[in-house]
């Protein structure tokens, strides 16, 4: 499952760890069904927020960053970049979904 979000929505990111995406991770409950997700993300040029979204996935290891100024208008940059990563991935995916939270 891949998850467009702004570099700035830590709060927003860290909620939907918390809640509905706790279903993939497993909880107290168990898995409810098996998938994996990440949330994508452009760069940005402000150095104390890439700092902050390296320590966010260095804890949590599902942020993808890649090369291109993370802005509303850059939105079809993200979901070609979810694409690749998707298609290039070494392991099979039955199937993606695609949530936005911008």
């Amino acid at each position: 499952m891949a998850v467009h979000s702004a570099r700035s929505n830590f709060g927003l990111r860290d909620a939907a760890r918390r809640g509905y995406l706790r279903a993939c991770a497993g909880d107290d409950y168990g898995r409810l069904f098996r998938c994996d997700y990440l949330f994508i993300l452009g760069k940005t040029e402000g150095e104390e927020e890439e700092e902050e979204v390296l320590r966010e996935a260095n804890a949590f290891g599902d942020v993808l960053v890649e090369d291109f100024v993370d802005a509303y208008n850059n939105l079809t940059l993200k979901s070609l970049f979810m694409l690749k990563f998707f298609l290039e991935g070494k392991e099979a995916k039955q199937c993606y979904t695609h949530l936005f939270k911008e």
